[in-house]
């Protein structure tokens, strides 16, 4: 089930003790976190319903794969997207409920480039510098331009909403490339998501998103060890 992308010579290497640590601190955090939410949910300790539940201890396992390097981390990533699409729209964050559908569909592309890639030898990289600059030009307009969009239906948070909607289309292609620069997209998301969700009064989702946000910085620590071995 865990089969892990790059190099086929991955498996055989020895790993590192910082390596090490880092993917069980982060299985201990994911199996903690889904222990903790199941148990609050089930003794109604919590007012979540069952729909952000289940979103958030699939979108918590999609991470955990993604620091592993897991291909596993797309299909698992969707059934969390499909459940946050009809959370985020009955909260009416419209642009963060468009966002799974986009999220869905780059989910799609990325597994078959991640599948792709385990043939073709694709290893973690860092983004070029036209892609960067492509992506760094688009972002103010992508964001400006939703931001007016939200205004213009009602949205809640317009401005915050747009922010962590444009970042995280962003930080998810860099994601589907293998870029490592997408951990820090992702932990910048994170942060603002926080804030976010508490605002709207999803708790539980902001939570989750503190638990990416940890998670986050132990997937960069990891990619950057990986890219550091293949560099040396």
């Amino acid at each position: 089930m865990d089969e892990i992308v790059g190099e086929a010579k991955d498996d055989a290497e020895p790993s590192e003790p910082v390596g090490g640590n880092l993917k069980t601190a982060t299985v201990v955090m994911f199996v903690l976190t889904a222990i903790t939410l199941l148990v609050a949910k089930t003794f109604a300790w919590v007012s979540s319903s069952w729909l952000e539940t289940m979103g958030t201890l699939t979108g918590a396992a999609c991470v955990l794969l993604v620091v592993r390097r897991s291909v596993w981390n797309f299909p698992i990533g969707i059934v969390s997207c499909t459940a946050y699409l009809v959370f985020f729209a009955d909260g009416r964050l419209f642009a963060d409920a468009g966002l799974q559908v986009v999220f869905i569909l780059l989910g799609i592309h990325g597994w078959i480039s991640w599948v792709r890639g385990r043939a073709e030898v694709t290893p973690v990289r860092r983004i070029p510098l036209d892609e960067l600059t492509v992506l760094a030009a688009a972002f103010p307009a992508v964001w400006l331009g939703l931001t007016k969009l939200l205004e213009a239906v009602g949205g809640a948070a317009p401005v915050y909403d747009a922010f962590v909607t444009t970042l995280s289309l962003a930080s998810q292609w860099m994601l589907n490339r293998r870029h490592i620069e997408s951990w820090l997209g992702w932990i910048i998301v994170d942060q603002v998501s926080v804030v976010l969700f508490w605002s709207r009064d999803m708790h539980l989702t902001a939570g989750l998103y503190f638990v990416f946000l940890a998670m986050c910085v132990a997937g960069l620590i990891e990619w950057r060890r990986h890219l550091d071995g293949k560099q040396a």
